[in-house]
């Protein structure tokens, strides 16, 4: 048999098309499946919902029959935007508007404190925007916190990190939290960072005791 080729594919949080100069980006909330139609548009489509009649189970001769519910009918609703940009998708954060649009603001109220932070703070602030923030967690097998980050473009990219605390020392480790070599902060507040392309960096951040 010729299985014929698919010409639908993945997505994680947006998909984009550009010609270098310009582009567009579709924003997608749980949406995974995407195709740029071959028209003279080039119409780019995003898959909004797919459903099924019947299954034929692979390992049986018998073909169920339809089966109630499987079409989920009925409303469906979905969160996605359309985000045009200038240049490529790396040149127009487009990565970091996918994670704010995934990640919207939430908004708590509580009593009122005697806390002493500033109206406006950043625990870590990580530049360049392309540079992604994984994760922030306790060390499993030691003090300090695990900082993960990536580099989703195919470029290498320079940037620092900013920590509102005082920093004490910082350690590249492996995913399995193994250190591999202490780094050199600017100063008591910035890291140096240095990212090739499709890097993922791990780092182990011990901070001072008192906050300056």
């Amino acid at each position: 048999w010729v299985e014929q080729p698919m010409y639908d594919y993945p997505l994680h949080q947006f998909v984009d098309v550009s010609n270098g100069s310009q582009g567009a980006a579709v924003l997608v909330d749980g949406l995974k499946e995407y195709e740029v139609l071959n028209d003279p548009q080039q119409t780019l489509a995003v898959t909004l919902f797919r459903a099924f009649k019947y299954v034929i189970q692979p390992s049986s001769v018998q073909d169920y029959s339809y089966q109630k519910g499987a079409q989920c009918l009925g409303e469906q609703t979905y969160h996605l935007a359309f985000y045009p940009h200038t240049g490529r998708w790396g040149d127009a954060n487009v990565y970091a508007e996918a994670l704010n649009f995934n990640n919207p603001l939430r908004l708590f109220q509580v009593g009122r404190t005697d806390g002493n932070l500033p109206a406006n703070l950043s625990f870590l602030k990580i530049e360049p925007e392309n540079i992604i923030f994984s994760s922030l967690k306790m060390a499993e097998a030691a003090d300090g916190f695990i900082l993960r980050l990536y580099n989703p473009t195919a470029e290498t990219l320079r940037g620092k990190i900013t920590s509102y605390l005082p920093i004490h020392k910082v350690s590249r480790v492996s995913l399995e939290e193994i250190g591999q070599e202490e780094i050199t902060c600017l100063d008591s507040h910035h890291i140096p960072l240095v990212m090739e392309k499709k890097q993922i960096l791990t780092l182990k951040l011990n901070f001072t005791e008192e906050v300056e």
